[in-house]
């Protein structure tokens, strides 16, 4: 019978072990905040733009393009207390341009902003600082699909970050790598386009902190125990 009894508590376990796997949640935040700045048109806030973020970059012919995202504080304390899985950086592109005869493919980069910015002033002449190195890259082919998602993932490390320190969280900045034979435009729908399926959205899995399941394991197993001790008797 002991051994029995054994064996009903270890099944238990293992169940509750096994379903800690379902504790993993997905939440899906909406941009708060985003703008593009143009170095041509140095002093002009796009922020209010309902339909458009862009990314462009000619070496040759100076001209750059770049867009900033924020996501709100308020918003990312859902994830207080658990522990990040994954976390990645979806848009949906619209259109995409390719201007010149040529098949070189470029990358399109998330850095992490460090710098205090809005949306409704930020222009090319104060646009925030931002990481040098890139917390998240994707390659972009002139001959992809003009409407599509882009995803930017392994950006763990940068949510786990706002969520320890949230002044920190000044959102994040595209660009494109600059390429002086290759010009992609790339097009995407802003957090102000009217159909709120299309505006870019952080995606992040999360789960409880190991404390938390160890006291879920602690409690199941207590009160196996529990219901053991009552047959015996």
């Amino acid at each position: 019978m002991v051994k029995k009894n054994a064996l009903i508590v270890a099944g238990l376990i293992a169940i509750m072990l096994f379903a800690g796997i379902s504790f993993a949640a997905d939440y899906t935040f909406l941009a708060s905040e985003d703008a593009y700045v143009d170095n041509e048109h140095v002093n002009t806030n796009y922020g209010a733009s309902s339909d458009l973020l862009q990314v462009k970059d000619y070496k040759g012919e100076k001209k750059v393009i770049e867009s900033l995202l924020k996501f709100s504080n308020t918003d990312l304390s859902a994830l207080s207390g658990l522990n990040i899985v994954s976390a990645s950086l979806w848009l949906y592109q619209y259109d995409l341009v390719k201007e010149k005869d040529d098949a070189s493919k470029d990358s399109l980069n998330v850095h992490n902003v460090t710098g205090t910015w809005d949306e409704s002033t930020v222009t090319w002449n104060n646009k925030p600082t931002f990481n040098a190195s890139s917390a998240s890259s994707i390659t972009i082919d002139p001959t992809d699909a003009a409407t599509q998602w882009r995803s930017w993932t392994g950006l763990e490390g940068l949510v786990s970050g706002w969520l320890a320190t949230p002044g920190t969280n000044y959102g994040v900045l595209l660009e494109k790598d600059i390429d002086a034979r290759n010009k992609i435009d790339l097009f995407f729908r802003s957090s102000e386009y009217s159909d709120s399926n299309y505006r870019p959205y952080l995606k992040v899995t999360a789960t409880p902190e190991p404390v938390s399941s160890a006291l879920f394991l602690i409690g199941g197993v207590a009160l196996a125990a529990r219901h053991l001790r009552r047959k015996k008797s």
